[in-house]
């Protein structure tokens, strides 16, 4: 399965926008939203546009992997559905 990870810095409205008409042209892509300081409000308008995780700088090689494997479980059926929180 594709994944895009995207280093947006901070969540903007406009970023909330072009995020979700991208989930929403393409919908099995994995969409890894990388955030200089993820807050609460950011993170809910992220996964409600469509990002499948939302990460925090500075981020891990280990962070990293481990989401792409929670997001190919969750694919592949064998994990919970829906977005890695």
């Amino acid at each position: 399965a594709a994944v895009l990870v995207w280093d947006v810095g901070r969540l903007s409205a406009d970023t909330i926008g072009w995020l979700g008409i991208l989930a929403a042209n393409r919908p099995a892509l994995g969409i890894v939203i990388v955030e200089s300081f993820p807050r609460g409000d950011s993170v809910q308008a992220a996964f409600e546009a469509g990002a499948a995780a939302v990460l925090g700088k500075p981020l891990s090689a280990e962070a990293l992997i481990g989401t792409f494997r929670r997001l190919k479980a969750c694919r592949d059926g064998l994990g919970a559905a829906g977005a890695v929180r």
